[in-house]
């Protein structure tokens, strides 16, 4: 009888200590989940906050975003005005309709638009319309037949991107070329280095005042050497002062004394063979270099704002000719520049 008891009162201490142990595993586990739960609701919390503030940052954003498209809209508006202006002092001969027809155009490269995309923007705004002077709205084969009009203009464009760059075009002057792709997807990167062919693009060479309004420009294909090109387009400069800037594809006795002539002096990038000779402005210009290569250096650095006026185009305008006509292709890429000029 006494060993029945002393059974029955271990198995009840035994029993009271396993249901202690749950109890108290129950309780460890509660504990470790109220922990999780509060890291978790923490964490969700700092993440709620975080968005939050991205939020307001996205919206502060937007808004500025906004206020800088509208405000650059309404540059771009009264730049047009002033441009339609140009036209309508400088060709008073011109007509209204061919005016209109003409800042359609520049519209159209300005936003980067095929001739079907552009027709249907002007669908989607119909006050497009009436701030470019047209009477009604241009069907896609209407669109392309204006531009082939003007595509036999080129020399009318070239002289209204002079007229343009007014006071500018009489000072200093940096000049450089850059190839637009005639297909898609092609990157003069890679023509340059001999990847791939430059027979897929047209070069555009153009001449930029330091304060960034070019003053001329020309197309040519895209294995055309720079040098002679220059001296044809330079001859559209008026004389004036200051310096030419040009890269290591440009020297040679020629064009040195051709921007001598004009009143300007040569600052050419020579090349590590070249040594001055004679009295002619080459051999001047390679004796500045030698008595004072510091100088020169600093005012030859002045030109990679070319290559950002080269950058601004492509990333804003386009870095390809959407056309199968080289005429028409050489009235759009004069149009990139004078695109260009309205927002520098």
């Amino acid at each position: 009888m006494d060993q029945d008891i002393s059974d029955h009162i271990m198995t009840s201490i035994k029993g009271d200590m396993q249901s202690t142990q749950r109890k108290q595993r129950k309780k460890r586990k509660q504990n470790r989940n109220n922990k999780q739960d509060k890291a978790y609701y923490e964490h969700v919390r700092a993440y709620k906050k975080e968005e939050r503030k991205k939020k307001i940052k996205e919206c502060r954003d937007y808004k500025a975003y906004e206020k800088k498209r509208r405000e650059e809209s309404k540059r771009k508006r009264m730049r047009i005005k002033k441009l339609k202006q140009i036209i309508l002092n400088q060709w008073p001969e011109m007509l209204p309709a061919d005016v209109a027809r003409f800042l359609c155009i520049v519209d159209m490269v300005f936003r980067n638009h095929s001739l079907r995309r552009h027709v249907e923007y002007m669908d989607d705004h119909p006050g497009s319309v009436y701030t470019y002077g047209l009477d009604n709205f241009p069907s896609k084969s209407g669109l392309h037949n204006w531009v082939q009009y003007f595509s036999a203009m080129l020399d009318w464009v070239t002289e209204l991107l002079l007229m343009q760059a007014g006071k500018d075009a009489y000072g200093t002057l940096l000049g450089d070329s850059s190839g637009f792709s005639i297909m898609k997807y092609e990157d003069w990167e890679y023509a340059k280095k001999g990847i791939i062919s430059r027979r897929g693009f047209d070069k555009l060479h153009i001449l930029l005042s330091p304060h960034g309004m070019i003053a001329t420009c020309t197309v040519t294909g895209g294995r055309a050497h720079d040098s002679p090109i220059f001296r044809e387009m330079y001859k559209q400069i008026p004389h004036g002062m200051g310096h030419v800037m040009l890269d290591a594809a440009y020297p040679c006795k020629a064009n040195c004394n051709v921007i001598k002539a004009s009143g300007r002096t040569p600052v050419i990038c020579p090349k590590s063979n070249m040594k001055p000779k004679g009295f002619n402005a080459l051999a001047q210009m390679l004796k500045w270099h030698e008595e004072d290569p510091d100088g020169f250096d600093k005012l030859y650095h002045q030109r990679s704002l070319v290559e950002t006026a080269f950058s601004v185009i492509k990333e804003r305008f386009g870095a390809n000719a959407r056309a199968k006509l080289e005429p028409v292709r050489a009235l759009l890429l004069n149009l990139k520049c004078i695109c260009y000029n309205l927002v520098s």
